[in-house]
């Protein structure tokens, strides 16, 4: 693209030099350079609006994960809570889990109004997946004491249930790559 629009200056250089030192340029050539131009001027435009949808698309589908995994790391916050502020800690948490959920909601309305289908499924259904699971753990987690050895921390226990989250992370994953690859500007719903 660089080099026909170099030559396309070139020609429109050339034209407009010889148009000054007195020599004739043909209607056609003109014609040619002007259609030429406008041409190459439309393609940069759709060009440049594709990267940049593909720049706010990757962006949106970044978001969508990162509060997935946010939402995750309750399994994880719940049973390493303070056991001495019980009350101020239930506090703490929910509120931080209500904003998770307000953002999980928001991205999966934006997800889901994009142009992909195969990725808003797919996210619709990680969200499904990730709600049953992680937040099944939640659950759990307030009913059991928090942990009280830093040996627990890591709690690989609840690592293990959450890897049952895999396909469905992997899914979404592979719906968005596909929606990001070049090819997919050809296309217009999917």
């Amino acid at each position: 693209a660089e080099a026909r629009r170099c030559w396309m200056i070139d020609a429109v250089v050339a034209a407009q030099q010889a148009a000054q030192h007195g020599a004739e340029v043909s209607d056609t050539v003109k014609f040619v350079v002007t259609v030429a131009s406008v041409l190459i001027a439309a393609l940069a435009i759709w060009v440049n609006g594709y990267r940049a949808d593909r720049a706010r698309r990757r962006e949106l589908y970044a978001q969508a994960w990162e509060v997935i995994v946010e939402y995750k790391e309750f399994a994880f916050a719940v049973r390493r809570r303070d056991s001495n502020n019980p009350a101020s800690e239930r506090v703490r948490i929910t509120t931080a889990m209500g904003d998770v959920q307000a953002r999980l909601a928001k991205s999966e309305a934006l997800v889901k109004n994009e142009r992909s289908k195969d990725v808003a499924k797919a996210y619709a259904d990680l969200v499904l997946e990730t709600r049953k699971i992680a937040g099944g753990i939640v659950r759990r987690s307030w009913n059991e004491p928090p942990i009280q050895k830093d040996s627990e921390i890591h709690s690989p226990e609840i690592a293990d249930e959450l890897s049952a989250l895999r396909n469905a992370e992997d899914a979404f994953q592979v719906s968005v790559k596909a929606d990001l690859s070049w090819w997919r500007c050809f296309r217009i719903n999917r």
